[in-house]
């Protein structure tokens, strides 16, 4: 693949964020446990993020229909960087617990702004590369987000314990400066061909995403599919993996990580193999959509049921190639059945939706992992990753008419 100039610094920009966004979280962790001793305090930063995001992602069809699609990702980038600089100053000059009123402020403020650069990336990948590129760009995307999570991760408390917090914060202001400004070389080729909108009600703005999510054949399917199988997600979160560990493995903390990395290295190998097979792909999505979710289905199954660590290891780490692949198939039709116009509103739609899915979800899960053994949440998850293979074979999809675009095939009108 040789992809655009603007997409290699597309690409690089938000892998740095990415990055500086995983150490941040680790080094701001760990900071406010130093502080005041509090585990639920620390745990208290994703769910403050969370809630921050949705609140963002409600009002982000606003946002994507008043301005351009590159400079609001130029904004969102600057705001954070801005932010990130200030909490960092803040952390370092004056450390102390009674700073952690104001560090809530400007955590939930930086995922504010975060909460539109996802659907403003997802939908500017259409306009930067052709169409026969699609599924190998979002490979090269989705890999590079999970080896970067898995690196910050693993790394990123390495680097606290050696360098101490407040200089791994500086190291995330540094990515995010570098990441804005590689932001303003990127050029929208689509943007002169998109008519402007007139103006239209803010409520009617909202929900105009929400109504093609849930109106379009294909997409309506596949954001039920996506919803099932964010539920089954959570069975993936650390509290019931590290509960799994104790109960059924029968092994220390230490395993809660080794699964964690082999999930993580699985998606890795799982992306890198969506990019060697993208042609087989473009071509058979829904296919790709039943075969991730099917085996998915089945490979979760055989995890609830085993009881040997090494066992569980490397069906963590065969998960990796049907997960990517399930979704990578996702994200492309939703970037294909959308037109370029209707796509940043749709995809911040999806996004808010998923996102209060899987805090919700995640709560019930922990919740029935209490409740019953351990293994019966897994057993669900099973179950409806089986219920959204089911539901990929009633996608029927039409053969689409050939179509130029900004950057090898012009931009499909919404019907």
């Amino acid at each position: 693949m040789h992809p655009s100039l603007s997409f290699r610094l597309l690409w690089i920009g938000q892998s740095l964020a990415n990055l500086g966004d995983s150490l941040y979280i680790l080094a701001i962790v760990t900071l406010i446990y130093q502080w005041t001793g509090s585990a639920t305090l620390g745990a208290l930063v994703p769910v403050v993020r969370l809630f921050s995001q949705l609140i963002s992602g409600l009002i982000a069809p606003l946002l994507l229909e008043r301005f351009k699609l590159l400079p609001l990702l130029v904004i969102s980038q600057a705001g954070q960087t801005l932010l990130f600089t200030g909490l960092t100053l803040l952390c370092i000059l004056v450390p102390s617990a009674e700073l952690t009123g104001s560090i809530w402020w400007l955590i939930a403020a930086i995922s504010f702004f975060d909460g539109w650069s996802t659907p403003a990336r997802n939908a500017l990948v259409p306009r930067l590369v052709s169409k026969e590129q699609l599924v190998k760009a979002n490979g090269l995307l989705s890999t590079t987000d999970q080896t970067l999570l898995l690196l910050g991760w693993s790394l990123g408390g390495m680097l606290a314990a050696a360098w101490g917090s407040g200089n791994v914060l500086w190291l995330t202001v540094v990515f995010f400066i570098v990441s804005t400004l590689s932001l303003f070389f990127i050029r929208d080729p689509a943007q002169r061909d998109i008519n402007p909108q007139p103006e239209t009600k803010n409520w009617k703005v909202i929900k105009d995403g929400w109504q093609t999510l849930f109106s379009h054949p294909v997409l309506k399917r596949v954001t039920l599919m996506d919803l099932l199988e964010h539920v089954a997600g959570t069975v993936w979160v650390g509290a019931v993996i590290l509960a799994y560990v104790d109960k059924v493995l029968h092994e220390s903390a230490a395993w809660w990580g080794f699964i964690n990395g082999s999930y993580f290295a699985g998606a890795i190998l799982g992306g890198i193999l969506v990019m060697a097979f993208s042609k087989w792909m473009e071509a058979r999505l829904i296919k790709a959509l039943f075969l991730g979710s099917f085996s998915m289905a089945v490979l979760t199954f055989a995890y609830a049921g085993t009881t040997t660590p090494l066992i569980a290891l490397i069906l963590c780490l065969i998960m990796g190639p049907p997960y990517q692949a399930r979704e990578i198939a996702q994200r492309t039709l939703f970037q294909t059945e959308t037109s370029l116009e209707q796509m940043p509103k749709v995809f911040a739609a999806h996004n808010t939706l998923t996102y209060a899915v899987f805090g919700i979800a995640a709560l019930g899960m922990g919740y029935l992992a209490d409740l019953f053994p351990v293994q019966t949440v897994y057993f669900i998850s099973a179950a409806l990753c089986g219920c959204a293979a089911l539901i990929s074979l009633t996608i029927k999809m039409k053969e689409p008419a050939p179509q130029p675009s900004p950057a090898g095939y012009k931009q499909k009108r919404a019907s």
